[in-house]
Order: C-alpha cells, then sequence, then structure tokens
C-alpha cells in the first residue's frame, strides 16, 4: 500500500494498526510487513509526526522500541510523491492536498506536465496526485483518494477522465459536500472515488476490501 501525503498520520497510524492486528492474528514476524507500507511527505514535520503516530501503535501492539522506529523510518519517507521513485502497489489510498494551480510555482507545473499523461499547466495539485497514483497501480490494483471532485466536469479533468474511462474502472463516487466527515471545514468539494486497473472482468472482492479499509481510514482523517 502506498500513502501519498501522510500528514500528521490520520491515515497511516490506521493501517499501522490494521498491519499490526494481521501480524498478531497470524503469528507473523515484524519483519514480514516491513515491505507492506510505503507513506510520503514533503514536510519533514508532517514525517516526523507520523513516525511518531506508528511507533506507537506498534509499541502498543508489542513490537520493541528499536524494530518500532526501524519500521517507521522504512514506511514514512520525506519524499514528493509525483516525482519519487516508489514501488508498484495493490493499494493506493490517502487525502492529497488540494492547492490550486494558480498556488502553484511555474517550474513546478512545468515539471508536473512534462512526464504526468493527464496533467496541464492549468491543474490544480491533485490531478497530479491522480496521475502519479494511477501510474503506480499494479494490475488489479486499486486507488482510493478523498479530495477534490471537480476533476469530474472542469475542463482541466478532460484528459484524467479520458485516461480513466481508457484505461481503468472508475467503481465508487462517494459526494461528501454537506457532510460533516473532516474535523475543520473544507470547501474543495470533497468526494471519495475508487479507480482500479483491472482485466475484462470484474472482481467484487477487491472492491469490498478497499471500501472497508478506506471506511476505517475514514473515522480518523484529517483535512489538509
Amino acid at each position: 500500500m502506498v500513502e501519498p501525503a501522510c500528514g500528521s498520520g490520520a491515515f497511516i497510524s490506521v493501517i499501522a494498526e490494521r498491519l499490526a492486528a494481521e501480524v498478531l492474528l497470524r503469528g507473523l514476524s515484524w519483519q514480514a510487513i516491513s515491505c507492506a507500507l510505503r507513506a510520503c511527505d514533503i514536510s519533514e514535520t508532517a514525517v516526523t509526526a507520523s513516525r511518531r503516530e506508528v511507533c506507537q501503535v506498534l509499541q502498543a501492539a508489542d513490537c520493541g522500541k528499536k524494530y518500532a522506529e526501524s519500521l517507521a523510518e522504512q514506511w514514512i519517507r520525506q519524499e514528493d510523491f509525483i516525482s519519487a521513485s516508489l514501488p508498484k502497489a495493490d493499494f493506493v489510498v490517502g487525502n492529497p492536498p488540494y492547492v490550486r494551480a494558480s498556488a502553484l510555482n511555474s517550474s513546478m507545473r512545468d515539471a508536473y506536465a512534462s512526464f504526468l499523461p493527464s496533467v496541464t499547466r492549468g491543474c490544480d495539485l491533485y490531478i497530479s496526485f491522480y496521475d502519479q497514483g494511477l501510474n503506480l497501480l499494479r494490475p488489479e490494483g486499486v486507488l482510493c483518494f478523498i479530495c477534490a471532485d471537480r476533476w469530474m466536469q472542469n475542463g482541466y479533468g478532460k484528459l484524467l477522465r479520458g485516461r480513466i474511462s481508457d484505461a481503468f474502472c472508475l467503481e465508487s463516487v462517494i459526494r461528501l459536500q454537506g457532510s460533516a466527515m473532516f474535523e475543520s471545514a473544507v470547501s474543495a468539494y470533497p468526494a471519495i472515488t475508487v479507480s482500479d486497473l483491472l482485466p475484462t472482468f470484474f472482481k467484487v472482492g477487491s472492491r469490498s476490501l478497499t471500501l472497508l479499509i478506506f471506511s476505517a481510514l475514514l473515522l480518523s482523517v484529517r483535512a489538509c
């Protein structure tokens, strides 16, 4: 699983809880989950906070302090999700930041548009997160984001809509306007979307699993 913008650890701490529970339930070693997760953030402060949250979760599940710290450092890294070299993933799950195109510096907009097929200089930042997230999916992999839904109707989302229509399945859209899902108010028209890279046949199991995971994560979601 890849988490593209871990922030202060709202999602990744829940993911760590579930991984720890799997270790205890199945009698696995902590080493068995060492490659199960990768999380990114460009903020050193956010990375430090997320690592601290994950260490607390793992130690509460009887993982030794040194190994908990080692796992947290391996899982959570200070890097740009959009341009970093990341492994292919079964799940890409998270809450990308909402930053308008006008607030991005020109060099960043040019750089992302140069290698992401759905991104132009006029795209808000979360479009780059979508595009890179889709790039990382393994066959039958699933991307589940909670972020702005404007790409579904705005002009700057045309390329992303086309890409998803051509090569992916948009399985679920849950619009959250007017809901009290976040701890603080947001104005970005948030929605949960589930997209996947599937062969021609349809598999219900992975969709149900993704929605179950994301429902759990939303219990502790924080606005960016």
